[in-house]
């Protein structure tokens, strides 16, 4: 018995290894003598989704490879900054089950409160205007009305200019607050907390009114991919190969 934590693939086009070690990752946990209890996709699966109506070969690739998945396990998804716009449509197709941002989940009696984490980087004030505008259901409204080969040209100049910018901000500010982090342990009631998006893997360990808490930063996937198991028990990272799969 054990679940499974992921975020931050940034699955695109020009990295296929990254989709071939998503595909492998899943086959493999399917596959298992110990079946997993549920994934859960903690955010930026891929480095942008335009919309639930892309019909480019990573999306259907995507699609496929969470299908194989979801009918055997129970796959969760929280959106991330990259890809907010992914929807019910989607979901559907390929089985997933969308989760707020935050939301708190209880597995094995542990209570454990599950973020993107882009939230919690309240000292970048810019980005969180920028967040708060992007999340707006009228931003989304209007770019889903936009044809998809315009919403594919905004994605890229967004990435760009989003790119420029962290380029020249202080690293410290683009990371989480220990206020904010505190703060949600108290407000959720929960032991451990589990987000991504800072690219930071780690595990931290803090005391909050005299309680033990516990804090773990999935990784970015590059040249090895990060996954975070429950077993129940025990939180344990994983760090694998990405870049030495087979075409």
């Amino acid at each position: 018995m054990s679940w499974v934590f992921i975020s931050d693939l940034h699955l695109d086009e020009g990295r296929q290894y990254l989709l071939r070690a998503f595909e492998s990752l899943l086959e493999r946990e399917v596959q298992a003598t110990d079946p997993l209890q549920g994934v859960y996709i903690l955010g930026d699966l891929c480095e942008v989704w335009v919309g639930d109506d892309d019909d480019s070969e990573l999306v259907t690739r995507i699609r496929a490879a969470l299908i194989s998945i979801s009918s055997v396990i129970p796959v969760f998804f929280l959106p991330g900054n990259r890809d907010f716009l992914l929807g019910e449509n989607f979901a559907n197709s390929s089985g997933i089950q969308i989760l707020e941002d935050p939301c708190t989940i209880k597995l094995a009696g542990t209570r454990i409160l599950l973020a993107h984490g882009d939230a919690y980087c309240t000292e970048d004030h810019e980005y969180q205007k920028l967040r708060e505008m992007l999340r707006s259901e009228q931003f989304k409204s209007q770019v889903l009305a936009m044809t998809l080969a315009e919403r594919r040209t905004l994605a890229t100049s967004m990435r760009e200019e989003s790119a420029r910018k962290n380029a020249n901000k202080a690293s410290n500010i683009m990371d989480v607050s220990p206020a904010d982090i505190s703060r949600a342990f108290i407000k959720h009631e929960v032991s451990h907390f589990i987000h991504g998006h800072t690219h930071r893997p780690g595990t931290h360990i803090e005391t909050i009114n005299g309680e033990k808490k516990v804090r773990y930063v999935l990784g970015d996937w590059g040249a090895c991919g990060w996954l975070l198991r429950f077993d129940g028990k025990v939180f344990q990272m994983e760090c694998f190969s990405t870049s030495k799969l087979p075409s």
